[in-house]
């Protein structure tokens, strides 16, 4: 996988300059804005060498590493490296909040160096970090190292008397640090609720399992699972797998999967069953009817 593909996310950031009365929205909705795929070809050209850390740690323990960052343009590029709190809301969207404000933060035990750098076209240059464990920590910490570049003019229109839109974009990559004092022990996950839901279209029928699920204990948690559909008879017409998932303590999440085909009508049972990497499994189910 090549380092463009890796990519986050594009940050496109609109700076308008203007002199006179003429409005700011005025000015933006009269300019020849760029689109983002214009952005993407002409715009910052940097890359990182990974968007996800993983990392365990004994109490005590000092940690230590490098994340590269690439230049992978033809002109110098500046970066700025900060550092932000992150949490996944249920669906698994990532929120981006100040660093030091979300509960079991990394912060006061991650620092990074340098906090700005200049790549010259084609170089690569790492982003040095440190994490000191306290000797009383358990469970899982986290912060995101956020890798941004500076903000490279796409282009400008003018509109005289001294009235520019000047548009100018900037890409960011958000780095996921997590990092456990591992105990199998505080590795706990509960099934709040199970529901389904039945879309009948012939062959194109679709029946959706969806389990609401809290990470109860303090470690990081990647789970998978299965699905085992039971008609009345005790048979089993239909199984699927449920892709990762990951859920950090203390927060909830929905983990979807679905199982394709038409269904005759009768009483059913979903059964689901997770696997998080600790001591025990997690099962429930759900009984439902498909009327005539």
């Amino acid at each position: 996988m090549s380092i463009r593909e890796l990519r986050y996310r594009l940050l496109a950031s609109v700076v308008v300059l203007c002199l006179g009365l003429m409005s700011v929205s005025d000015l933006v909705s009269a300019a020849d804005e760029p689109d983002l795929a214009e952005m993407e070809e002409i715009g910052p050209q940097i890359g990182v060498s990974t968007l996800n850390l993983n990392l365990s740690a004994v109490p005590g323990e000092i940690l230590t590493g490098a994340i590269e960052v690439h230049n992978l343009g033809t002109e110098p590029e500046g970066v700025q490296v900060l550092l932000a709190d992150w949490e996944y809301d249920p669906s698994g969207a990532v929120s981006i909040h100040e660093h030091g404000t979300v509960d079991r933060s990394l912060a006061g035990m991650l620092t990074v160096a340098p906090a700005s750098m200049m790549l010259s076209p084609g170089e690569t240059r790492p982003i040095q970090y440190r994490i000191e464990v306290p000797p009383d920590s358990v469970g899982s910490f986290w912060a995101m190292i956020m890798v941004r570049s500076e903000p490279k003019v796409i282009s400008s229109s003018d509109f005289g008397e001294g009235r520019t839109a000047v548009f100018a974009a900037s890409k960011t990559y958000g780095i996921k640090l997590i990092v456990t004092a591992h105990s199998e022990s505080e590795k706990e996950l509960v099934i709040e609720d199970s529901a389904v839901e039945y879309l009948e279209a012939g062959e194109g029928s679709v029946l959706e399992i969806r389990s609401l699920v809290t990470n109860t204990g303090l470690a990081h948690l990647e789970l998978t699972g299965t699905v085992n559909l039971i008609n009345e008879h005790g048979d089993s017409v239909g199984a699927a797998r449920i892709g990762r998932a990951r859920v950090l303590p203390g927060y909830q999440r929905l983990v979807r999967t679905t199982l394709a085909g038409q269904l005759d009508p009768g009483f059913y049972v979903a059964v689901v069953v997770l696997d998080f990497g600790g001591d025990y499994l997690v099962g429930s189910q759900v009984e439902f009817e498909i009327g005539e």
